[in-house]
């Protein structure tokens, strides 16, 4: 059965300097699922706390997918001469969204440290699917 995924990318803290130059980070996070297109937030240009409070929203042909596929969160800082770096990735068992309602709070060290977090609640419109 065919649902909908709703996605809120908010912010991340104390993130490592990437950019020697400026101290800084240019980040932006990469969202993969599946075999889908990666979807991307924009960049938070030199900082070491984005903040992006993006929504984004991923068609999922088959809830059974949500089973066997974690969701993909990578953390990178863009470079415009060399390749895109990354800073860290977590991934996310979907099998819990079969529950009403999650909420995933996870914090761990690259360097120094960084606080994930992804909380969803009972907000209905063709959303994937709950307990029957």
């Amino acid at each position: 059965m065919p649902c909908l995924l709703k996605i809120k990318v908010i912010r991340a803290r104390s993130l490592p300097v990437m950019d020697r130059q400026s101290s800084k980070a240019d980040a932006y996070v990469e969202i993969r699922f599946a075999n889908q297109y990666p979807l991307r937030t924009s960049i938070a240009r030199r900082t070491l706390d984005p903040v992006w409070n993006e929504n984004f929203r991923l068609e999922i042909n088959d809830d059974a997918y949500l089973q066997n596929e974690p969701l993909e969160f990578r953390l990178l800082d863009y470079d415009s001469i060399t390749a895109n770096d990354l800073i860290g990735s977590v991934y996310i068992d979907l099998n819990s969204l079969l529950a009403d309602e999650f909420e995933i709070d996870q914090e761990y060290s690259h360097g120094s440290s960084k606080r994930e977090s992804l909380h969803t609640g009972d907000d209905s419109d063709d959303e994937c699917p709950g307990p029957a």
